[in-house]
């Protein structure tokens, strides 16, 4: 047999077979054969946002090369570019995932980059009972949108499902990710460590200060490191997390604009409406019938 001389890309179209607007952007299953049967084989790079729950039997995935055993209620969220494969003899008879894959296009309207698994980060853990009773209805609301075929607003309601899955998803990840430091420069795990107090503190902390103190460093320092490593600096970030959450906020609630402005800890509404103008281009109501 001849050896692989290039690795195969799984695309989100390989796990979606119907010919329909969802095709390129989003498959969900209930099953891991397609997965199983297309990554035996040879290894493969997921072109994708890939998440898997194993709701039965045992299984190892090698993750850039790493065995990642898995079992029942073991989450596993990778990034696109990430190289997996099962590994055959590894796999019982009932093993079971549900998954789904999720391209950058279809979630990148809603501006939230920062719920993705990290370009060197594998989210891998193993859910609570109630983690994993919230993480399974998550997926099967998803998957009953996602079989509703015939609704005219199929994609937009997938989409904006989603969005509120991924931040389901995030809260429960934080106390579980698991982050492979090993190739890691100073420099990115201090970006890492930089978004983990982001993520915990950004409605009240907007300061860079604060962040620098948390993390023993000048605040030059810092902002000088994290616009290096992302291309943003430390407020920007702050700032892009803070609108990404108020604009999901805007669309799914009727909160008003002092609601938002006490949720971000803001001194009235007045001061984040004007906040949310300058970062999105019009006021909160504005956006709301936008």
């Amino acid at each position: 047999m001849m050896k692989q001389k290039t690795i195969y890309t799984l695309e989100v179209s390989h796990l979606n077979l119907a010919d329909d607007n969802l095709r390129n952007d989003f498959a969900i299953s209930d099953t891991s054969e397609d997965i199983i049967g297309i990554t035996l084989e040879h290894p493969v790079k997921i072109n994708s946002l890939l998440v898997g729950i194993c709701i039965k039997g045992n299984g190892n995935m090698k993750v850039n090369l790493k065995s990642v055993p898995l079992s029942e209620r073991d989450v596993i969220a990778l990034s696109p570019g990430t190289i997996i494969q099962y590994v055959p003899e590894e796999i019982s008879s009932d093993f079971m995932m549900k998954y789904m894959s999720i391209s950058l296009e279809f979630v990148a309207a809603f501006d939230a980059s920062y719920l993705y698994p990290d370009a060197r980060q594998t989210s891998y853990f193993k859910a609570d009972i109630e983690e994993y009773n919230i993480l399974l209805k998550l997926y099967d609301n998803l998957l009953e949108k996602y079989n509703r075929k015939d609704n005219l607003f199929r994609r937009q309601i997938i989409q904006h499902s989603l969005l509120s899955g991924m931040y389901e998803f995030a809260l429960i990840e934080k106390n579980h990710t698991y982050l492979n430091t090993e190739g890691l420069t100073k420099k990115e795990k201090l970006v890492w460590e930089f978004y983990q107090l982001l993520f915990k503190h950004y409605k009240n902390e907007k300061d860079t200060l604060f962040y620098a103190e948390k993390l023993l460093l000048s605040t030059k320092y810092l902002s000088t490191i994290i616009k290096q490593q992302t291309g943003k600096t430390v407020n920007e970030w702050v700032f892009e997390y803070i609108i990404a959450e108020a604009k999901a906020l805007i669309k799914s609630s009727k909160i008003t604009i002092k609601e938002l402005a006490e949720h971000f800890n803001y001194a009235d509404a007045t001061s984040f409406g004007k906040f949310f103008k300058k970062q999105v281009g019009m006021t909160p109501n504005e956006y709301r019938k936008n």
